[in-house]
């Protein structure tokens, strides 16, 4: 969405200022899919309340919670994003709105299908919090510093399915 306030993207890399998009087209590997990006700075930053789709035990570090991916089951147009998590087997789609990103991921069949919000994710951060709202929603607050210092995002969160929350 241009202008607009998310800017929902994968995040296929963790350090450098070739990866500030979030998303670099020579990675094979995604960590999760973020809702704030700076591009065409340069700068490595934002990459705040990132989102990861898993099954089985849930892993809470990137290194083992993160998937592989294919390029030939990329699609990527402005506003729309789809891809399939090799790791897992999860259909991912991405659009957003002005202030809001929309995610649907299709899990396999399985008894542990997980969602991994990691408030730590690329940036030094500062504060964090999470809240169970209720059984289908989140809330919470980010602060973080680098280029963009003392960066402050909150954040709310809808569940089509009930959530069990852990970790």
């Amino acid at each position: 969405m241009p202008f607009g306030m998310v800017q929902l993207s994968p995040d296929t890399r963790l350090e450098g200022w070739d990866g500030c998009s979030g998303y670099h087209y020579t990675d094979t590997v995604v960590y999760g899919f973020s809702h704030t990006h700076l591009s065409g700075t340069g700068i490595p930053d934002y990459c705040d309340v990132l989102f990861m789709p898993t099954t089985g035990e849930p892993q809470f570090k990137n290194t083992e919670y993160r998937s592989g991916f294919k390029k030939k089951n990329e699609i990527a147009t402005p506003g729309y994003y789809k891809t399939l998590l090799d790791k897992y087997n999860i259909g991912v789609e991405l659009t957003a709105t002005t202030r809001v990103g929309v995610h649907r991921y299709s899990y396999p069949s399985t008894e542990k299908a997980n969602i991994i919000i990691d408030l730590q994710h690329r940036d030094e951060v500062l504060d964090s919090w999470i809240e169970v709202v209720n059984d289908h929603e989140v809330r919470g607050y980010r602060k973080s510093k680098s280029w963009a210092n003392n960066q402050q995002v909150y954040f709310y969160a809808k569940f089509s399915k009930h959530l069990k929350p852990m970790g």
